[in-house]
């Protein structure tokens, strides 16, 4: 018996052509493959050499350092300046400062504000309405209570502390009594501290405020709010380095005293200070430092004196904010006869 074979259920292909490929042609010569490698790249732009491109980098990196290091300065924002807040704005306006506009938040209406609208009517000064977010801006984050002042000038700054000095001189030959009071603040990177020592140094009659360039907050809204508008009030003189200011002031017969919390035996209190110096204190540089680190050591190696405020002997703290050391140290310096 013969067994049938049963139909398969697969479909059968087609007969495949036969698609093999006939003798390869011929290799071109070479120079007329480079030549036509030569005009396939025509229509790209012609790339740099490397070394051309390094130096790119390299200056977009320094230019960006460089970009970082002015924007963390002292100089920062402070040839012209944003005022904020009602009594900053009032007392630059009563000190003879110029404002190139005021701006006023829309939302609010107070007496404060349409005292201020008088005084720009008056003085020909525009004044405008916005919305809150852009007097945000405008103030950086400091509380402006919906007033922002753009001033046209900002803070006294004396390059040339020498020449300064020289102006000082003057002034204390025509005066019989005349006491001289610098205030070098060593890395004040507090904004508040800043201008609440600014508004302490104004109160006593400083002369004039030395900030470091590097280290220290600068001299934008919220020092001139901190201050109430004093730090516009007095001259400061921004140094590369303060041991280079150091030794101007010394250079030109000024006592440096620097205040501290040591208990060295060095160490003069107010007391001591007036009584065995009383001599060395008519041109004073009183050298503050900052409240975490204090005065640092080669600042305080460069002082002729060293000076501590002595707490009260059953007082459970042994220190005090920088601007009311600072204005205790002053009080005492300007009732020294």
């Amino acid at each position: 018996m013969t067994l049938k074979k049963k139909p398969s259920s697969r479909k059968s292909l087609p007969h495949r052509k036969n698609n093999t490929k006939g003798p390869r042609s011929p290799a071109k010569p070479l120079a007329k493959r480079r030549a036509n490698f030569r005009r396939s790249d025509s229509h790209k732009k012609p790339t740099r050499p490397a070394q051309e491109l390094s130096s790119v980098r390299s200056d977009k990196k320094i230019a960006t350092v460089t970009t970082t290091t002015k924007n963390s300065s002292a100089l920062s924002r402070s040839d012209t300046a944003n005022l904020v807040g009602y009594h900053p704005i009032l007392s630059a306006l009563d000190h003879g400062y110029t404002f190139k506009k005021l701006y006023i938040q829309k939302s609010l209406q107070s007496d404060k504000q349409e005292f201020l609208i008088k005084k720009c009517k008056a003085l020909n000064i525009p004044f405008y309405f916005e919305e809150r977010t852009v007097l945000d801006t405008l103030a950086h984050g400091t509380l402006h209570q919906g007033l922002v002042g753009e001033l046209k000038k900002g803070p006294q700054i004396k390059p040339d502390l020498a020449k300064f000095l020289t102006t000082l001189q003057h002034r204390s030959d025509q005066a019989t009594s005349y006491q001289s009071i610098i205030i070098i603040a060593d890395h004040i990177t507090d904004p508040r501290n800043l201008g609440a020592l600014s508004r302490s140094a104004v109160f006593f009659g400083c002369d004039m405020i030395v900030l470091e360039e590097k280290h220290t907050a600068p001299l934008e809204s919220t020092v001139h709010k901190t201050s109430a508008g004093a730090s516009l009030l007095i001259p400061y003189h921004i140094s590369p380095k303060l041991s280079q200011a150091l030794s101007t002031l010394k250079a030109a017969g000024y006592t440096i005293i620097a205040s501290t919390l040591s208990t060295h035996p060095a160490v003069l209190t107010l007391q001591q200070l007036l009584t065995q110096h009383s001599s060395h204190l008519a041109k004073i540089v009183l050298l503050i430092g900052s409240e975490a680190q204090g005065v640092r050591p080669h600042l305080k190696r460069n002082s002729d004196l060293h000076v501590k405020i002595t707490a009260y002997h059953s007082a459970p703290v042994n220190s005090l904010n920088l601007s009311v050391a600072t204005g205790i140290l002053l009080y005492a310096l300007r009732n020294a006869s």
